[in-house]
């Protein structure tokens, strides 16, 4: 009686301390689905201005898409961004996972960096298109 006792309390043990390893797996793949979903908004961006290196990005559906650069592209991609950002700014103060937090800090700051180069950029490059090229 006593090994069957000894028996069940072990496989109880077994069955609990293996469901949390899975319950734990799939909060791991849970927080990196969001994670990347957050990531998506910003790569969504990138595509539409550089719809030939989505591909690359792992972006599917654009492979026949060419861009036309507008003159205003720096203000487009700028806007875009922005709208973007706060996207991202929205989801970040509803995030509890750490993990998913420091990411969405980590695209916001990206993206802030990429617009503050685009208007350094504009400021003090000077353009130049080698057309025949």
């Amino acid at each position: 009686m006593k090994v069957r006792q000894i028996l069940a309390f072990c496989v109880v043990s077994l069955s609990v301390s293996m469901g949390g390893t899975v319950l734990k797996a799939l909060e791991s793949e849970n927080w990196v689905d969001r994670s990347n979903e957050n990531a998506r908004v910003l790569f969504d961006i990138l595509a539409q201005f550089n719809p030939e290196a989505a591909a690359f990005w792992g972006i599917e559906g654009l492979d026949e898409e060419i861009f036309q650069m507008p003159l205003n592209i720096n203000d487009l991609s700028v806007e875009a961004t922005e709208k973007g950002m706060a996207v991202l700014f929205d989801r970040l103060e509803t995030e509890t996972h750490p993990a998913v937090r420091q990411d969405l800090e980590i695209l916001l700051r990206a993206a802030d960096q990429n617009n503050r180069q685009v208007r350094l950029n504009e400021k003090y490059d000077l353009p130049y298109f080698n057309l025949p090229q």
